[in-house]
């Protein structure tokens, strides 16, 4: 073997044994998982404040990972993925997509925070639809961050009052 073949796998062995130790998996909990399938259901909604009833239907997946030994850092992130279909009254129908990620997070100081990022069509944490990225103090109920992209309730039950 020569000398110069010889260093190249010296080399290659000291960067593999480096790497691989520095890869090795850090020993943690693993997350609990909830999957909740959602078959198309329809529901009598009485949150919006619309003048006249709405129905609720939807159909998709929510995947709820808790990490219940952790002090702190990322507590929950629930994902969605689930098509919404609002109507109207008179049968005007809108079909949205509530697609992204909650993620709640404990602070070193003991804060706790509530990212959620994506496209939500209807009001919950907020009083308004949105598309984008919210972040709430979950203990004090400020919002921290809000979304551009937002969708009010009176903006919705104007779509589905529309003949």
């Amino acid at each position: 073997m020569t000398q110069r073949a010889l260093r190249f796998l010296t080399a290659a062995a000291t960067t593999a044994a480096v790497v691989g130790g520095a890869a090795a998996p850090a020993v943690a909990a693993q997350p609990v998982i909830e999957r909740l399938e959602f078959e198309e259901a329809d529901i009598p909604e009485t949150s919006f404040s619309c003048d006249f009833p709405v129905l609720v239907s939807f159909s998709g997946v929510v995947i709820i990972r808790t990490f219940p030994d952790r002090g702190s850092g990322v507590v929950e992130v629930d994902t969605a993925n689930f098509a919404v279909r609002l109507v109207g009254e008179d049968g005007t129908s809108v079909r949205v997509r509530n697609v992204g990620a909650d993620v709640t997070r404990v602070t070193p100081d003991g804060d706790v925070l509530l990212t959620a990022a994506g496209q939500v069509p209807f009001p919950g944490h907020v009083p308004y639809a949105y598309k984008g990225v919210l972040r709430i103090d979950l203990e004090t109920g400020d919002v921290i961050l809000e979304p551009s992209n937002t969708t009010t309730v009176d903006e919705l039950c104007e779509v589905l009052s529309a003949p």
